[in-house]
């Protein structure tokens, strides 16, 4: 035996710890845990298997201001595990792998066992008239999955909420006609008619022509009839002009002659009128579509040799126009023609007071200048005082009109008991209303220096 402060001793003696060390490096591996399934071989985390994408998302129940939302949960690595989190976005318009990063986001539940049925209730913001909604999902590695299926529900129009359809050009005499709302905008290229869908969960403009020249008094029967009157320019006589929506949308002159056509209006969403001649010598002319017949309706009770007539309003298949008697002064009459018979109805509104009027329904809204000046509804029998005001607009036994409050104009709304003013600002003359159903629009426009734009709200 070597004694013990030999020098084997001594290498034994640094061997042993050596050959310890070496064996505890090589049981390491075998000893070590390796919680990723996809790095077997333990060592640095290299999981890049993504949770699968959403493709079942749906809304499974909805309320005035909120959507329910379910979907089946992913898992950690496509199908398989548990998912980190998810990222749940919301916005006004589809939800795309492009607006993505735009998408408002919102917090949403811990992610369940892939198979799980989740779900979760999202509060509409800012009520918007549409919710998208659309979600991804990621591992505890950092890897996401695709884009979920995109989803949306649809809420009504908070009413009063006021909003704002236009931003350029100079937007004059809008027409609301079943959410259909037309208009004419004057640009540097001339005048357009444009035409907005407000039932649509973004109305936007549309431009119906492209011709410039001069526009005025464009009316719309909703999409399926939409008529003006035009010329090329300044020196032209005016015409009437029809859009046709039925295939391919067009446009085309109806009337080409050397006399002003002008004020037409439509009593269905075929048939309309307008009137016809030179100044003082106008008649009221008609067009029945389906017998492709033009007639004049005016002569019988309003031979131009003796009186003038002057524009019509029209709606339900009647036509109604003042009359200026001018062999008797500054006398006025009022006519209702339904298609067959003529009324005279200017003993019932005391018509020699009446200015701007309009129908429908059978109704008939005027302004009264007498005293006081105020506006007042004929519903065929009786009549009634609606307010102080002027340019009436009407449907359903309500009316809109303008009416001057102290400092500019402002939008009064009338719904056939009471009345509430929509619009209260200084220096924002507010004007030309248009009513139909629940929507209200009209103009809009600083007092100085601005251009009219279109505004538009729900009122009920």
């Amino acid at each position: 035996m070597a004694p013990t402060g030999s020098p084997l001793m001594k290498t034994r003696a640094l061997l042993v710890p050596a050959l310890l060390l070496i064996l505890v490096l090589l049981l390491l591996p075998a000893c070590g845990g390796d919680d990723n399934p996809t790095d077997p071989g333990g060592g640095e985390t290299t999981d890049t298997l993504a949770p699968a994408a959403v493709t079942d998302l749906q809304v499974t129940a909805q309320s005035d201001n909120s959507l329910t939302l379910g979907w089946t949960a992913p898992g950690d690595d496509g199908h398989t595990g548990t998912a980190t989190a998810y990222d749940v976005r919301h916005a006004a318009v589809a939800i795309t792998a492009g607006n993505w990063d735009t998408a408002t986001p919102v917090t949403g539940p811990a992610p369940l066992a892939a198979g799980s049925t989740q779900s979760l209730v999202i509060t509409n913001p800012d009520a918007k008239s549409t919710l998208h909604v659309a979600l991804k999902a990621v591992d505890e590695a950092g890897n996401w999955s695709g884009l979920s299926n995109d989803v949306n529900g649809d809420f009504p129009d908070p009413p009063a909420t006021v909003h704002t359809l236009t931003s350029s050009g100079v937007n004059t005499e809008p027409w609301l006609h079943d959410g259909v709302l037309t208009w004419i905008r004057s640009e540097a290229g001339g005048q357009n008619i444009y035409m907005a869908h407000l039932n649509a969960p973004i109305p936007v403009p549309i431009a119906i022509t492209d011709n410039g020249g001069f526009k005025d008094n464009v009316r719309n029967h909703g999409a399926a009839r939409i008529v003006w009157q035009g010329r090329p320019d300044e020196y032209e006589d005016w015409e009437i002009w029809l859009y046709d929506p039925v295939g391919t949308p067009s446009y085309a002159a109806f009337t080409d002659n050397d006399t002003w056509d002008t004020d037409p209006v439509l009593t269905n969403a075929e048939d309309f009128a307008w009137l016809h001649g030179s100044a003082m010598f106008q008649t009221i002319h008609f067009w029945d579509a389906a017998g492709q017949a033009e007639t004049v309706i005016s002569d019988a009770v309003a031979p131009t040799s003796e009186f003038n007539n002057e524009r019509p309003v029209a709606e339900g298949g009647m036509v109604g126009w003042r009359v200026y008697h001018r062999a008797a002064g500054s006398g006025r009459s009022f006519f209702l023609w339904d298609g067959d018979t003529t009324q005279d109805i200017s003993e019932s509104i005391a018509s020699n007071l009446m200015q701007e009027y309009t129908l429908q329904g059978g109704d008939l809204v005027y302004g009264y200048h007498g005293d006081p000046d105020e506006l007042r509804l004929w519903d065929g029998s009786e009549v009634q005082f609606v307010g102080a005001g002027d340019d009436p607009s009407l449907h359903d036994g309500r009316v809109a009109y303008t009416k001057w409050d102290g400092y500019d104009y402002e939008i009064f709304y009338w719904d056939g008991t009471e009345t509430r003013q929509i619009t209260d600002n200084e220096d924002i003359v507010d004007h030309a209303p248009t009513l139909w159903g629940d929507w209200l629009v009209w103009c809009s426009r600083a007092d100085i220096g601005g251009t009219d734009q279109i505004m538009y709200m729900r009122v009920e």
